[in-house]
């Protein structure tokens, strides 16, 4: 009756048993030596050297895709003025693109950048690999909390199973979407204040100390770095579920809440001013609500699989939704995706940790998962980029896992664990280190791109590009000729590709062919300024001038602030012998680009004609000292 007395709880509260549960933290420091704070600042050293270590040769890489536009055309980072709209538009607004993304914290992070280190591709990295070595470190300590329990499993502090799941974090090749490009900052910024926020409230135990106002303020700023920061709250929830932190009052765990989700609601309502709405751009897909459901099954199974074997990395998969429940792919990835909840099930009543690593590798990929949101680039609808957060649960379970196989209580455990260590870690580091090569420019990217997805029309347009700037014409032509083929009826695809078939027939001479481009370009898209100037440029080459100066005022009025039509269209009306003309727009082009050597040259010629010597002396003075 005594051993009944004791295992059973009255009003509601916990028995003697469970309470030594709940408390493991407390009663487990009696039973185990305390972590010496030497071996504590090793194994931080070690996962920050091993997490520069593993990226360093991605310092030599260069501005790649989007990078082009986020830093090297983001006028934003250029100037502090900007930082009131930067909060007050969404991410693409510079760019004059609609979006539903609201991300101002990564303008912030490339204006820090920008005034640091200038445009210097370097730089950037340098900050995505600093980020993803803190992100590492975090890993170490959010593991450390949660394995505390456990800590008289292992009795080898310096290769204890936080510093495995660091370790196999730092250097998953999995990651290298997001680390190695500089475009990859929302991820690493989201993730680091994500985790700081999850690591503080964990610190902070039940009090509302500064851990907890410190893991309040990093969530706002998780939330302003990338949409699936939301997800945090319901993280909390599960960790004080899985550690039996739900047996406080009720009322106090309410309390503990509250502040989140008020952050919650601070930045939906950022977001809806930001964009004039939760999500204003709508898209098409095609797919019914049943064919959303079934392929949230397939695109999860893909995920783990990535997650679990990472080779044949690609930045560009080609992803072929499934469209019956009947389908192989379909019936594997519903009975992966029904065994897997089941687990998460079963560990909620039998091991609270694995529940917890389960829940923390499914919720952050749930928003990769819903494809209407993904509706716009349905293609490619599956990226690598969305399981950084997720890969934290993945490393934890493998971790805990091993925590609880017995291997520490082999007879020479240090041997058997360095050796594990060895080679996974050494295996995740080979891919990583190969994988950064493949983004060191935009051709490399691409070639190696177009080889993994043949049937990508988006592929073959990129590398076509890349070629294109490479001088190699004829190859850059023949591969947008297989874009336009796999691209269908996309008018994206058509006006991309028009267009720069445009560029490349007047790269090789070929006048005809280059105007017949263009105007289908401008056919696809009317207020394509740059069609229009190019189309000019190539009417002004064969002497059509009248034509010419249309299509340059079309650019123009398109974009006022397009300072090479202005100087082109001076050029044409000073054949036209309108030198006026000519030189007023010299002037726009000048004080819209002020530090172009050639528009000082052209409006000191268009001065000179006019007779004002020592005004064109002064500009070609100013053309010279910019050279």
């Amino acid at each position: 009756m005594r051993a009944k007395r004791l295992t059973t709880s009255q009003h509601g509260g916990l028995s003697r048993e469970r309470k030594g549960k709940a408390q493991g933290n407390d009663s487990i420091k009696k039973l185990a030596p305390p972590l010496k704070p030497g071996v504590l600042k090793l194994q931080v050293i070690i996962i920050i050297c091993v997490s520069l270590g593993v990226y360093f040769n991605a310092l030599f890489a260069g501005f790649v895709f989007d990078d082009m536009h986020q830093v090297l055309r983001n006028p934003w980072i250029k100037n502090v003025g900007s930082i009131p709209e930067i909060f007050m538009t969404d991410v693409w607004n510079f760019a004059g693109w609609a979006s539903n993304y609201y991300r101002p914290l990564m303008h912030v992070s490339y204006m820090v950048s920008y005034y640091v280190f200038g445009l210097k591709p370097w730089g950037f990295h340098l900050v995505n690999i600093l980020f993803h070595s803190g992100v590492a470190v975090l890993v170490f300590l959010v593991a450390s909390r949660l394995f505390k329990e456990y800590q008289n499993s292992f009795p080898i502090p310096y290769i204890s199973p936080p510093f495995v799941a660091a370790l196999l974090f730092a250097t998953h090749p999995i990651h290298t979407e997001v680390v190695t490009p500089i475009m990859g900052i929302p991820d690493l910024s989201f993730t680091f204040f994500y985790l700081l926020s999850f690591y503080l409230y964990i610190r902070a135990g039940g009090g509302f100390d500064g851990s907890y106002c410190f893991s309040v303020g990093s969530f706002f700023i998780a939330t302003l770095s990338k949409e699936p920061a939301l997800t945090l709250p319901v993280i909390l929830l599960g960790y004080d579920y899985a550690f039996q932190r739900l047996n406080y009052p009720l009322l106090r765990h309410l309390k503990r809440y509250v502040p989140y989700l008020a952050v919650v609601g601070v930045y939906l309502i950022l977001r809806h001013f930001a964009l004039g709405g939760f999500a204003p751009s709508k898209q098409e897909t095609g797919l019914t609500v049943y064919q959303y459901v079934i392929n949230t099954f397939y695109l999860f199974m893909l995920y783990l699989e990535k997650l679990l074997i990472p080779v044949n990395l690609n930045f560009l998969y080609t992803f072929q939704p499934v469209q019956t429940l009947f389908q192989l792919e379909t019936i594997l990835s519903l009975t992966i995706g029904i065994a897997f909840m089941s687990l998460a099930c079963i560990t909620a009543k039998k091991s609270k940790v694995i529940f917890l690593t389960l829940l923390l590798v499914a919720l952050p990929l749930l928003p990769a998962l819903y494809l209407p949101a993904l509706a716009q680039n349905l293609e490619n609808a599956f990226a690598e980029r969305y399981l950084y957060l997720p890969s934290l649960g993945f490393v934890l379970l493998l971790a805990f896992l091993l925590a609880r196989s017995g291997v520490y209580k082999l007879p020479k455990p240090k041997i058997a664990l360095a050796i594990f260590l060895l080679i996974l870690t050494g295996i995740y580091s080979i891919g990583t280190v190969r994988r950064n090569s493949v983004w060191k420019d935009n051709f490399s990217l691409w070639e190696d791109t177009a080889k993994k997805s043949p049937q990508s029309g988006m592929a073959c347009q990129y590398l076509a590009y890349a070629l294109q700037e490479r001088g190699k014409v004829e190859e850059a032509i023949t591969h947008y000729g297989a874009a336009l083929r796999l691209g269908g009826d996309k008018v994206s695809v058509q006006q991309f590709v028009r267009y720069n078939l445009g560029v490349a027939y007047g790269m090789k001479g070929e006048s005809d062919k280059a105007i017949e481009e263009y105007q289908i370009a401008l056919k696809l898209n009317p207020k394509h300024a740059k069609a229009h100037n190019n189309l000019a440029v190539v009417l002004m080459n064969k002497g059509w001038i009248d034509q010419a100066i249309d299509h340059y005022k079309s650019a123009i009025t398109i974009d006022p602030g397009f300072a090479e039509a202005h100087s082109n269209l001076g050029v044409a009306y000073a054949k036209d012998g309108l030198i006026d003309k000519a030189i007023e727009h010299f002037q726009s082009a000048v004080e819209l680009a002020p530090n172009n050597a050639k528009y000082y040259e052209n409006l000191g010629l268009a001065n000179r004609t006019k007779g004002r010597h020592q005004e064109a002396e002064e500009l070609f003075r100013r053309a010279r000292s910019l050279k």
